[in-house]
């Protein structure tokens, strides 16, 4: 019979201090404090809840696009430091106003639903413009094009 050793921990208490011992699969182990290790437990929740939030919200907007594909030339989500872009390029130089209200629509929706209670997205329309125009509004974080 083989035994294989699962990730385990374990807890120390001494005095008013509690320790935990974390041992993983590949035998790497280290010390933290328990408070610690709640907030990297935490922490790591809150990542895989972020995930699905931005695969759900990239499904969202690939949706939208695909509903208001005859006003859009572009549109790019720009993931940066603090926020999300989705940036939308008309198919015209002058406003396209259904495309403003509809973007605008989209904003209110994904702010207020819970499901994306982790996502801060920002949205932007641009006129029609060329594409180094239009790459001053964006950052140096990753850039996602879904039309052009």
């Amino acid at each position: 019979m083989s035994t294989t050793r699962l990730s385990s921990i374990v807890l120390y208490e001494d005095g008013a201090e509690r320790d935990v011992l974390v041992y993983l699969k590949d035998n790497d182990k280290f010390v933290m404090t328990a408070q610690d290790a709640v907030r990297a437990c935490r922490a790591w929740d809150k990542g895989v809840q972020f995930g699905r939030q931005f695969e759900d919200l990239l499904n969202r907007l690939s949706q939208w696009v695909a509903e208001n594909r005859s006003h859009i030339s572009t549109a790019k989500l720009n993931v940066r430091q603090n926020d999300i872009l989705f940036v939308a390029t008309q198919k015209t130089v002058q406003r396209d106003d259904v495309l403003a209200d509809r973007l605008t629509e989209l904003d209110l929706e994904i702010s207020t639903a819970s499901t994306f209670d982790l996502i801060s997205l920002n949205v932007l329309s641009l006129p029609l413009v060329d594409s180094e125009s239009a790459a001053a509004f964006l950052s140096s974080g990753e850039i996602l094009t879904h039309a052009e």
